[in-house]
């Protein structure tokens, strides 16, 4: 007994070091409401007990459990369950922060930029969705309700856009693989080639990278060249992802794809004509700028003589200089006709030079399209994760203006890369704007400077008008006194002419009065001349009367 006693005493008072997960789960084996690994027993008195078959016997005037027992039962029953209590409270806290970090993160980064293509239907299932949350804490796959809870932020409605989509999306390119669907179908639903241009015009437009490519996109419009068209599309989606040229959402049009290098190849060609012929263009345009320097500085000089000699001239007459204003218009008079002829020999020659360097630019101009339009079809696929999100948001963000459709890019790529692509867009913009600015001034410039030429030959033509007027003016006063000058004449000729009718009536009368009595003269002048016979015949017989009367004998 008394070693019993000792061996009683040493159980008691020792404490069981033990591990807690190498001691018998003696107290509430099994709970789920106690951890056995942090309550402590002392395994020695229950062993020595065990040992030699008998039970402790209660303290002498003590129950087997008191009431306050059963209090501290229903106290632990209390406490362990306000502990699950709290714990679920915990547990669907913590859900709920991780989900709004998550929604949070998505809507920042967007969702992952490969992973699965497509949702799954059932709800309780789970969505592969591989994203870092916070350093060292990543997630792997997430429950479609909440997916589809995220998009529900950008719903398709009314939206009349084809990409507008109320579909989860849990991958960028699973999402750019979607809308290559779209386009393909839209595409292939067109039957003419104007509704194909349309589309792809309003597919292509937006997302031009410089002035020079929107040119090009135009003028395949404007020629009605559907099929380059679908090439520069193809190859906006082939930079981001090569993969999506292939099977259902192939090239739109396999024939122009086909001979995508025969194209190239012949626009390599077009580009070595074209910058053979801007060479050739810009040196005959710096030619006919050096041939007209000479004539040009000519008529500036003379034509400043000639505004020196205007200006003395409105000098002189506020100042009522008849002598200065003499001298002027004297020096006008010189200076006009020098000026007019060096005109004449300039204006050739500027227009010449104009239209040489207007034929340049266009050969520039041409160089640089054709040169886009190479590039546009040789763009190169983007190695790196970054670049290639770059471009796919870009591509995405400018397919359609629609409010819908623009929500859910955002939501795909994250506001933060969809705020990168708006600003470089617009950026891009502005330079373009930039670009046309000093196309627009350069024209300008040149339309003024051809204007100058023009005003300054219409101000020379209109003095010559004015000259011609004056002097038509003059001419036409002289002709009017001239005319009247005539009337009168031809008033006094009719006069004269009647006062010759009746001076001719008159003579002609006189001269039937003459005629009768020149007949009556002549009967007369014959009368007399027979008497003459008559009297010279009687003066011959008197003669000889006498001679015979008065003869002497002999």
């Amino acid at each position: 007994m008394g070693s019993l006693a000792a061996k009683k005493s040493r159980a008691i008072d020792t404490i069981d070091m033990a591990s807690s997960f190498d001691q018998s789960p003696v107290v509430c084996a099994g709970s789920a409401l106690v951890n056995a690994a942090v309550v402590r027993h002392n395994r020695l008195i229950a062993t020595l007990f065990r040992a030699e078959g008998k039970t402790p016997e209660a303290a002498p005037g003590t129950a087997a459990m008191r009431p306050l027992g059963y209090v501290l039962i229903v106290f632990n029953l209390i406490a362990a369950g306000a502990f699950v209590y709290f714990g679920v409270q915990d547990w669907k806290g913590r859900q709920e922060i991780n989900t709004g970090v998550l929604k949070h993160i998505l809507i920042l980064r967007g969702v992952p930029f490969e992973g699965a293509e497509e949702t799954v239907a059932d709800p309780e299932g789970a969505v592969p969705l591989v994203m870092e949350l916070t350093a060292g804490n990543t997630i792997d796959t997430v429950s479609p309700a909440l997916l589809d809870q995220y998009y529900q932020q950008a719903p398709a409605g009314d939206s009349k856009s084809i990409f507008a989509s109320n579909v989860a999306m849990p991958s960028q390119l699973g999402e750019l693989k979607r809308v290559r669907g779209k386009i393909k179908e839209a595409f292939d639903a067109a039957t003419t080639p104007k509704q194909k241009i349309f589309l792809l015009y309003a597919w292509l437009e937006l997302g031009v990278e410089t002035y020079t490519e929107r040119v090009v996109i135009q003028n395949a419009a404007a020629a009605g060249d559907w099929g380059t068209l679908t090439l520069f599309l193809d190859k906006r989606f082939e930079q981001v992802e090569p993969k999506l040229l292939e099977g259902a959402t192939g090239p739109l049009s396999s024939e122009h794809w086909e001979k995508l290098t025969e194209k190239i190849e012949s626009l390599n060609t077009a580009l070595a004509k074209a910058e053979a012929e801007l060479k050739s263009a810009e040196t005959e345009a710096k030619r006919a700028e050096n041939d007209q320097k000479q004539p040009l500085e000519t008529l500036l000089a003379e034509d400043a003589k000639l505004r020196a000699a205007q200006m003395l001239l409105e000098r002189a007459k506020q100042e009522k200089d008849l002598a200065l204003e003499k001298e002027a218009l004297a020096e006008i008079a010189q200076q006009t006709p020098i000026v007019k002829a060096a005109a004449d020999a300039a204006q050739p020659l500027l227009v010449a030079s104009s239209e040489k360097t207007r034929q340049a630019e266009e050969k520039r101009r041409k160089v640089a399209e054709v040169a886009t339009e190479i590039a546009m079809l040789q763009r190169p696929a983007v190695p790196d994760e970054a670049g290639r999100r770059t471009m796919l948001s870009h591509l995405l963000v400018h397919l359609d203006q629609d409010v819908a459709w623009q929500k859910r890019v955002m939501l795909v790529v994250g506001i933060r890369q969809y705020v990168k692509s708006i600003t470089s867009q617009a950026s891009r913009f502005r330079t373009m704007v930039e670009e046309v600015d000093y196309l627009m001034r350069r024209d300008q410039e040149a339309y003024t400077g051809a204007m100058g030429s023009l005003r300054e030959q219409a101000i020379q033509r209109t003095r010559m008008v004015m000259e011609v007027t004056d002097t038509r003016e003059k001419q036409e006063k002289q002709r009017d006194k001239d005319l009247a000058f005539v009337k009168q004449r031809e008033s006094q000729l009719t006069e004269l002419e009647m006062q010759l009718t009746k001076v001719k009536a008159a003579v002609a009368a006189l001269l039937g009065e003459q005629t009768s009595l020149d007949q009556e003269l002549f009967v007369l002048q014959r009368e007399i001349a027979v008497t003459l016979e008559e009297v010279y015949e009687l003066q011959d017989e008197l003669r000889e009367a006498e001679k015979k009367r008065f003869t002497i004998p002999k």
